[in-house]
């Protein structure tokens, strides 16, 4: 359970959301998908390269003295490559499970904070942000208050920065699982942030003033773990149906084809892009 008084977590509260409306009765509204996925969330999800470090301090200047913004910040994977740069990092999360993990995971953590704001409405002061990163959430987002939300509370020159892991699906193990979620998760079509394509991305950060890198990237799971990681995903059905029976047992058929020594390998390349919307 969230401790609101743990004074060691540095808060306030935010200019509620327009769009949190029907979120607390709507269990499938994006503020509310992962609530009950946290768990899985935390264990299973894969992290991000040591190269994408050196990428935004090199190409962004990130680092000591930067106030940074991670909108969309879960359970705070990317946050915590933020703070790595020595930035204080203003870590925005609208769902309460997904946030009270983060803050579990980075209490005490210099330049944390932890706050309940949207993308759409961060509560931040206008021009008070070095940057920000959107990672893993961007597809959640409604673009056109988000756009205009990002413009309010950057700075005249700060940079806004996307991040994907995106699945390998030209692997064997890879094509497999795609084929798994296809099959066993109803969502993962409508949800999937693969249907937010390069050309929609640099639409929203001023067309060809963009950069791009992507950075290899890879999970090692056994049998476990891959059912975990299938689970951590909103689309997925929930544990203790009889869906979710049907998919483990298809994960296994998966696990028992392409596993190696007891661990399969999951790659993924992590795609970054880098602009600034047009005002």
């Amino acid at each position: 359970m969230e401790n609101i008084l743990d004074p060691r977590v540095q808060r306030w509260n935010p200019i509620p959301s327009p769009f949190f409306g029907c979120a607390m009765s709507n269990p499938d509204h994006p503020t509310r998908r992962f609530t009950d996925r946290v768990a899985d969330y935390v264990r299973y999800r894969p992290g991000y390269p040591d190269d994408l470090t050196e990428y935004m301090r090199k190409n962004l200047g990130w680092g000591p003295g930067c106030v940074l913004a991670d909108l969309g910040s879960g359970t705070g994977l990317f946050t915590e490559k933020l703070l790595e740069l020595g930035a204080v990092v203003h870590a925005i999360e609208p769902n309460a499970a997904m946030r009270a993990a983060a803050e579990e995971a980075l209490l005490g953590r210099p330049g944390f904070l932890s706050e309940p704001g949207s993308a759409e409405a961060t509560g931040l002061d206008p021009g008070s942000l070095d940057g920000l990163s959107v990672a893993q959430a961007f597809h959640w987002f409604e673009p056109g208050p988000a756009k205009r939300e990002f413009l309010r509370v950057l700075k005249p020159e700060a940079k806004v920065l996307l991040v994907w892991n995106e699945r390998d699906g030209g692997t064997a193990a890879g094509a497999a699982y795609d084929g798994v979620l296809r099959r066993h998760a109803n969502d993962y079509s409508k949800v999937d942030h693969k249907n937010i394509n390069d050309a929609v991305l640099r639409a929203f950060l001023n067309g060809g003033d963009v950069a791009y890198a992507s950075f290899r990237n890879h999970q090692n799971l056994d049998f476990g773990g891959l059912v975990g990681r299938v689970t951590s995903s909103s689309y997925a059905p929930k544990p203790g149906t009889v869906a979710h029976g049907h998919l483990v047992e298809d994960l296994r058929k998966l696990f028992v084809e392409h596993a190696r020594a007891g661990i399969l390998r999951l790659d993924y390349e992590t795609r970054t892009w880098i602009g600034r919307p047009a005002a």
